[in-house]
């Protein structure tokens, strides 16, 4: 450690970790003993004892190293070296506020044109339209600027401005409402835009493991569901199995059942059978558009029909469109069931004309049944 003169002042500074720390200053005037200096300043009393305690300044030890890297950093954040990132992360870990009974406001002032105008106190407050109040807890004053900063920006900001540069500072006490009330707009909003985003992410990721696993189910025609719809049950079926079989693997999903598996009705998890049938539909849609473009681009077709209960003994009518590709292969495409049709051929030409209408495919271009 070093207790130096510099011009008008005495200051000590430390080396913790091959890093210097300024400790403290006082007037030159105030001749101190080192005990005295010492009992003045907390941050250099707290690093002796940390260091006595630690048995660092040992002479007989070859090691002048800490064993443990201690940061000691000034209240004031005009003094901060923010170019290294221990110094960054160490703030990030412990995010400072402003203590306001150590502001001395009687000596803000400063000259607006003719007049003198000091830091206001409400200016670490904002009030809402409830009248409720809220402490500004991003603003830091400093001392030796005699000037505002907003710690987000001096962490963050890429471009410099009054509120994030060290060097300069707010210090306009005239127009401070209007001016940290925009600042603070920005700041919020960004702040909310970057929560709005992670939100969107965080369920377009999980929407698209859902979307994987009704794929997967579809393509195999596999059953979806079961007796019930809770995780963990043997009676699940299919669609939650899968989703609990992912989760084993992915760490992502395992978190989303754990927090939102199994809440029942009214709380958001897109894990139940009314969003698997929901995405059913719209997967469904996406594939009936997607043959009749085929069909349009093709022209002609032909079409089989046929009718069948299903389990629950309703009778189903069954169509299924015949057609020619680009490099000559035969396919076929299902694009419905119809239920209760009779039997006769009036009705089922009718349900059949009228599916072709809402698919909007020409019916003058089918070469057979």
């Amino acid at each position: 450690m070093w207790i130096c003169k510099e011009e008008d002042e005495i200051s000590a500074t430390l080396a913790v970790d091959n890093q210097w720390y300024r400790l403290s200053t006082v007037p030159v005037e105030q001749l101190l003993t080192f005990e005295e200096f010492i009992a003045i300043d907390d941050d250099l009393a707290f690093i002796l004892e940390y260091i006595d305690e630690k048995n660092c300044l040992n002479d007989n030890s070859n090691d002048n190293s800490l064993e443990s890297s201690v940061t000691i950093l000034s209240s004031d954040p005009a003094e901060w070296n923010l170019a290294s990132l221990e110094i960054i992360n160490y703030l990030l870990k412990n995010p400072p506020f402003e203590n306001r009974d150590h502001i001395d406001f009687k000596n803000t002032k400063q000259l607006f044109g003719k007049q003198l105008r000091k830091l206001p106190c409400n200016i670490f407050e904002r009030r809402l339209l409830n009248d409720e109040i809220k402490n500004r807890s991003w603003f830091l004053y400093s001392k030796s600027k005699n000037a505002l900063f907003c710690f987000q920006c001096l962490i963050f900001a890429t471009k410099k401005q009054v509120f994030s540069d060290p060097s300069v500072g707010f210090t306009n006490w005239q127009k401070y409402h209007h001016l940290v009330a925009e600042h603070e707009k920005i700041v919020i909003d960004n702040a909310l835009q970057e929560q709005v985003y992670n939100e969107i992410n965080y369920w377009k990721n999980l929407l698209h493991r859902v979307v994987c696993t009704i794929q997967f189910l579809s393509e195999r025609g596999l059953a979806f569901c079961g007796e019930d719809e809770n995780f963990g049950s043997k009676h699940n079926r299919n669609y939650l199995e899968c989703l609990e079989l992912i989760s084993k693997c992915d760490p992502f999903i395992a978190n989303h059942i754990s927090n939102h598996g199994n809440k029942g009705r009214g709380n958001v998890s897109y894990l139940s059978s009314t969003i698997c049938d929901e995405f059913i539909s719209l997967m469904s849609k996406t594939v009936i558009d997607n043959i009749v473009i085929q069909i349009k681009k093709l022209k002609y077709f032909s079409i089989i029909v046929d009718s069948t209960p299903d389990n629950t003994k309703v009778d189903q009518l069954t169509i299924i469109i015949r057609f020619m590709t680009d490099n000559s292969s035969v396919v076929e495409r299902f694009v419905g069931f119809f239920e209760s049709v009779d039997h006769k051929s009036e009705d089922m030409e009718t349900a059949l004309l009228q599916r072709f209408t809402d698919l909007d495919i020409n019916f003058k271009n089918c070469r057979g049944l």
